[in-house]
């Protein structure tokens, strides 16, 4: 029996925010609240982190630094609204901020406004061309539009110039995958694997991509795995039941739960 891909779930990796360990031109005041705040965060006290974060901004509004932290912690938060205007008011203040511009371009790829992102992350990219994280996020959003071809141009230059960062390998992965290409998909998922061997995203999405191939064994190994490594991660769960459902193992699919 054929598949579809899409009966399965999948991911991409994005990587995270940019959060500023300084801000050298704010008032003494702001940079002392930003630091605390820096401290919170570091001991991931994100309410506190949030309540610093604010008032460095309202004792320095001029902040662009502060102002990109700030935003990238409500957006992280699901305050994404809050965030973006908090991260446009930022490059208001100072367009080159890469951070800010990267931050923001990574909230409007995760809300879905892949335009805007692109547009966002190519200037983050001509400041700093040799980004893996800029590069990445740039990738997910031609891939996310269906540009197949440039999201893979930009994971395999960010391999090129940082191949020990496993997150364009998995990315590269999903093109494949995404163009049912399961062989390449494979391929991609194990060299992310190869550095980053607990990554439970990935070996779900191996799971997806031997499922497909027909390696029903083999996959389920991969979900399990995957559950294994993190229990609140989803995705495995409905994998893996869809697997041995699909395959007529409900015996071991009622031991499996």
């Amino acid at each position: 029996m054929n598949y579809n891909k899409n009966s399965l779930m999948t991911t991409t990796l994005t990587t995270p925010y940019i959060y500023f360990t300084s801000a050298p031109t704010a008032t003494p005041q702001a940079q002392d609240f930003l630091a605390q705040a820096n401290e919170y965060f570091d001991k991931q006290d994100i309410k506190q982190a949030t309540e610093f974060y604010q008032k460095a901004v309202q004792a320095d509004p001029a902040s662009s630094q502060i102002l990109s932290n700030f935003g990238a912690i409500l957006s992280a938060q699901g305050m994404i609204q809050q965030g973006i205007e908090l991260m446009r008011k930022s490059i208001e203040f100072d367009p080159k901020n890469i951070g800010a511009q990267y931050n923001l371009g990574t909230t409007l790829l995760s809300s879905g406004m892949l335009d805007a992102a692109k547009e966002h992350l190519d200037k983050a990219y001509e400041i700093d061309p040799d980004s893996g994280p800029i590069m990445n996020n740039l990738g997910l959003a031609h891939l996310h539009g269906g540009e197949f071809k440039r999201a893979s141009e930009l994971f395999s230059v960010a391999i090129d110039r940082h191949p020990s960062f496993d997150y364009p390998y998995h990315n590269l992965g999903t093109v494949a995958y995404d163009q049912n290409n399961m062989p390449d998909a494979i391929q991609w998922f194990k060299k992310a694997l190869e550095i980053n061997a607990t990554n439970f995203a990935t070996i779900n999405d191996l799971g997806c991509a031997l499922f497909m191939q027909g390696d029903v064994n083999g996959a389920v190994e991969m979900f399990k795995q995957s559950i294994t490594i993190n229990p609140y991660y989803r995705m495995p769960y409905f994998n893996l039941g869809f697997a041995l459902y699909h395959k007529n193992l409900i015996p071991e699919l009622e031991t499996a739960a």
